[in-house]
């Protein structure tokens, strides 16, 4: 039951996703502010990444594959998703520094079994090394939403800070899962990030309802 509610919990969070990502192509039209430009393109990686994990996870939880193609699978799935988060943070850190200068931010099972597994020891640093890459890029993109956010203390910037601050949470705690190889933890941060993405979906509506 765990391991469906982690998938449906990445899937759901994927679509919600994709509608931050088609209201953030709509306030640029409107707006043609080039941060809504930036958070169309980071947001439909994050979502790429997460849609294709969690029914990645799904087709896996459904037919009950050999142990090996689980483990090979998750791997892989895992090496993707954290190239497509880096990517996304990236692009958001290099949209926000900019913002800055111009107006001076799978199973769960699975994946555990597979990081205690004594064959796969490298696994466990890259994942590590992967959450370490993302709290540090979210870090960067926080501080310079926070420095908006003082500049105007406008509700959206508050949002916007709110959405990475729980983003950057969520792997600070999932990075915490896998030193102790936590599962409760794990879904924990999972839950957290999920979270994250409502204050986006909530600052792009209120964006295309004033305007």
């Amino acid at each position: 039951m765990i391991k469906l509610i982690l998938t449906l919990l990445n899937i759901l969070g994927a679509i919600i996703l994709f509608l931050v990502s088609y209201l953030s192509l709509k306030a640029y039209k409107i707006l043609r502010e080039r941060i809504f430009l930036m958070l169309l393109t980071s947001f439909s990686l994050l979502a790429a990444s997460m849609i294709g994990q969690g029914l990645l996870f799904l087709s896996l939880y459904l037919s009950h594959p050999r142990r090996i193609i689980m483990i090979s699978l998750t791997f892989v799935s895992n090496i993707v998703s954290f190239i497509f988060q880096i990517t996304a943070y990236i692009i958001l850190a290099i949209s926000y520094s900019k913002r800055v200068r111009e107006r001076s931010l799978l199973s769960l099972s699975v994946l555990m079994s597979m990081l205690r597994d004594r064959g796969f020891p490298i696994n466990l640093y890259i994942f590590m090394g992967g959450d370490i890459i993302c709290i540090s890029l979210l870090f960067f993109i926080a501080f310079q939403a926070l420095l908006i956010y003082l500049e105007n203390r406008k509700i959206n910037s508050l949002l916007v800070l709110t959405g990475f601050a729980m983003f950057g949470l969520g792997h600070i705690f999932r990075l915490i899962s896998l030193l102790f190889l936590n599962d409760t933890l794990y879904i924990f941060s999972r839950i957290i990030y999920f979270l994250g993405i409502i204050p986006f979906l909530a600052m792009v509506i209120q964006v295309n309802r004033v305007k």
